[in-house]
């Protein structure tokens, strides 16, 4: 994958396919051509993703089958530098000492428009 200076390069796991609609919602309605973004709805093929990948703006869920948001993101950086790393539940409080000490930045579900693009 070829980018730009100016291109920023976005992932997004969510177990739950409307939740990823939303954010293909969000996304197809405004202007994102400086964006390029890969959705997924399993973690593990996620997770094998940004193994071969490297993401401006990780966007994850936290309670996922398979493999959670949190044990994802404590694999990948034993593995490799991560940048932008934002957690999603809606159940923030019970995961925002593990967060903080990831260095990563939540939003709680439901998401909205305005605070997405604001952390991207």
């Amino acid at each position: 994958m070829i980018k730009s200076n100016a291109t920023k390069n976005v992932i997004i796991i969510d177990d739950d396919i409307n939740i990823l609609d939303s954010f293909k919602f969000i996304f197809r309605n405004i202007s994102t051509d400086d964006i390029v973004i890969n959705y997924f709805n399993d973690s593990l093929l996620a997770f094998d993703n940004m193994l071969k990948n490297n993401y401006d703006t990780i966007i994850t869920d936290i309670e996922m089958p398979k493999m959670s948001g949190v044990d994802m993101i404590l694999e990948l950086q034993k593995i490799k530098k991560l940048n932008k790393i934002i957690f999603i539940s809606s159940n923030i409080k019970k995961y925002e000492d593990i967060i903080n000490g990831l260095n990563g930045l939540f939003m709680s579900k439901p998401i909205k428009k305005y605070d997405l693009l604001k952390l991207i």
